[in-house]
């Protein structure tokens, strides 16, 4: 489903592939969720029924709606897990002194529980307050303190906390009295503890030589906005140019181009190099703080080089729809967030349009003409 065969003709048709339909029915069953709120046997009952109609009637006419059903109530069962069941865990905790075991992340200077232990499926984060928690890390703690829910604001023109976390799925604030750290981290904390150690490291040294112009340095680069960033956020957002400072699925792109341009140049394909590439640009991935549209850069380049490997020809449209169902599934928040939304729409558009321009991308210097050839 992710390559076309070599005398399929590449003409562009989002309707004809299943994965299309699959995601166009998350989406929508996601959506129907989010304003309607079916209750956990509905969708659940839901999933089972069209799934059982899809066996007993393949053969039938009505198979295809059948088929779009049973992936609108997962669609609404993805909602129900990562957006309305942990809300509702918290709804009557307010005020109270809590504890809970999880995972201290660093996000944009805040620092949030994540992995809370009691949440099978999809955890909820909890942002935190009242304490330095710097060395604690990507650690696994123990923490104790007093939940408070958002403010929700209904003045025009105010911010709703309440709903601008909930997008995030940070379904409160826990002002932290005491803590503890966990002996041990998963795998994947690890790695991302030595991520934050070799950035900490490397702005140290870059901080020697630019100085005052560290915060935009990085900003431009890896996305890190700070403090001193943010004072001049005001005088970038008049002169229109704030978005040069957002990471975007281009940067990944762009990386991706210049290192297939550079050692295509010197090495022929391999596993080695496909495996060099993916490396180098999943460590970018990390250091910009896994921004959705550079994951999906970044995933789109990983089937691409994939698919190189398997000795088959890879079209666009399908790895687009594996990106935003594996995104989907392991953060479902996305749906709500403006920048990945544009960065499928956009990158959907491209490749609708490619014919159009894929010669003139193929006609500049390496690095354009690798990049139209690989992404377009």
């Amino acid at each position: 489903m992710l390559f076309r065969s070599q005398s399929e003709e590449g003409t562009i048709a989002f309707f004809r592939y299943p994965l299309f339909w699959v995601s166009l029915s998350l989406v929508g069953g996601f959506t129907l969720q989010h304003f309607f709120t079916l209750s956990l046997p509905v969708w659940f009952g839901l999933v089972v029924i069209f799934f059982g109609l899809q066996v007993l009637r393949y053969r039938d006419a009505r198979f295809f709606w059948f088929f779009l059903i049973f992936w609108v109530a997962v669609g609404a069962g993805i909602h129900f897990w990562s957006l309305d069941y942990p809300m509702s865990c918290f709804r009557s905790q307010d005020g109270r002194t809590l504890s809970f075991t999880g995972y201290v992340v660093e996000k944009d200077g805040r620092y949030f529980l994540s992995r809370i232990e009691g949440f099978s499926v999809y955890s909820p984060s909890l942002l935190l307050r009242g304490k330095d928690l710097d060395s604690w890390a990507y650690s696994r703690v123990v923490l104790r303190g007093v939940f408070r829910k958002f403010a929700s604001c209904a003045n025009p023109g105010g911010v709703d906390l309440r709903l601008r976390w909930w997008k995030e799925r940070v379904v409160g604030y826990l002002e932290v009295r005491e803590g503890s750290v966990i002996p041990g981290r998963s795998p994947w904390f690890t790695l991302l503890r030595w991520v934050k150690e070799k950035e900490e490291r490397f702005f140290s040294v870059w901080r020697q030589e630019l100085r005052d112009e560290t915060p935009f340095f990085a900003a431009l680069f890896l996305g890190k906005k700070d403090s001193e960033f943010f004072r001049q956020k005001d005088f970038f957002e008049r002169m229109g140019i704030y978005h040069l400072f957002c990471v975007s699925g281009f940067h990944m792109t762009l990386l991706g181009g210049i290192l297939l341009g550079m050692l295509g140049k010197f090495l022929p394909f391999s596993r080695r190099f496909s495996f060099l590439v993916m490396i180098f640009t999943f460590l970018y991935l990390l250091f910009c703080g896994l921004v959705p549209s550079a994951f999906r850069a970044f995933l789109m380049l990983s089937f691409y080089l994939l698919g190189k490997m398997l000795g088959r020809r890879i079209f666009s449209e399908g790895i687009l729809w594996v990106a935003f169902l594996l995104m989907m599934v392991l953060q479902p928040e996305i749906l709500l967030d403006a920048g990945a939304q544009l960065s499928f729409a956009s990158t959907g558009g491209l490749i609708v349009f490619m014919h159009r321009f894929q010669n003139y991308c193929r006609g500049q210097n390496l690095v354009f003409k690798r990049i139209g050839e690989n992404f377009l």
